[in-house]
């Protein structure tokens, strides 16, 4: 097909490249056009391009990432041995593409472990510990959620008369979502210890404070909480 100039079309690119790119990609196939005007009837809604064109979709595995446009010079028209080329040209750049997707769902998958990791490490110093002792109570206990964090909780702690405070609770619903809230309660609910040794009055409070922060989301939290004395 003779000399070729390449240029990569993205959001700054000129906007009948964009355009070319975007019907390229909709092709089940490559293509050839002989003669520019018959651009429109093909679907193509840019303005008229001046050379006789191959458009090949870059794809791979059925997802299509652009597309590849040969310009013939004026005095050749490009033949089927053209669009051949073309066709493993565009292969070729289509599993680069697929390729680099790849590799960026593996890093964002990497990412997405460690922050998970850190939300289960926090979630585990907020819960108490396995074992507590106190003068007349040793406690164990231990919460291990299905998936890296979960929207369940047991909780312990020392009330204000020094009786201790031990119960259960669940959030609606699984995953990060129930975990941020139960984080959240079982913070509240220990600090409030430090102020009560009503039960009653401590869930009370707690159920006000969830209610005005996340009640209009649809989300809540069974609890029940005992004071051993």
């Amino acid at each position: 097909m003779g000399a070729i100039s390449g240029e990569q079309a993205s959001d700054g690119a000129p906007p009948e490249l964009l355009i070319l790119a975007q019907w390229g990609r909709r092709l089940e196939e490559g293509i050839v056009v002989v003669a520019p005007e018959e651009l429109p009837a093909l679907g193509y809604e840019g303005d008229g391009l001046p050379n006789s064109l191959i458009v090949v979709p870059l794809a791979c595995r059925g997802i299509a990432y652009g597309a590849l446009a040969l310009a013939s010079p004026s005095e050749k028209t490009p033949g089927a041995e053209d669009l051949k080329l073309a066709k493993l040209l565009a292969g070729q750049a289509g599993q680069a593409f697929a390729n680099i997707e790849l590799v960026e769902n593996v890093r964002e998958g990497e990412r997405l472990r460690r922050e998970l990791e850190v939300a289960a490490d926090i979630q585990n110093s907020i819960l108490p510990e396995q074992a507590i002792t106190w003068e007349w109570l040793e406690f164990r206990g231990l919460c291990k959620p299905a998936t890296w964090v979960g929207g369940d909780a047991n909780l312990a702690m020392t009330a204000a008369d020094g009786a201790v405070l031990s119960g259960v609770a669940d959030v609606s619903g699984h995953g990060v979502s129930s975990a941020l809230l139960m984080n959240a309660f079982a913070t509240q609910v220990n600090a409030l210890a430090v102020t009560t040794d009503d039960p009653g009055r401590l869930l009370a409070v707690a159920n006000d404070l969830a209610c005005e922060r996340v009640g209009a989301m649809g989300m809540f939290v069974t609890a029940v909480l005992m004071h051993l004395h």
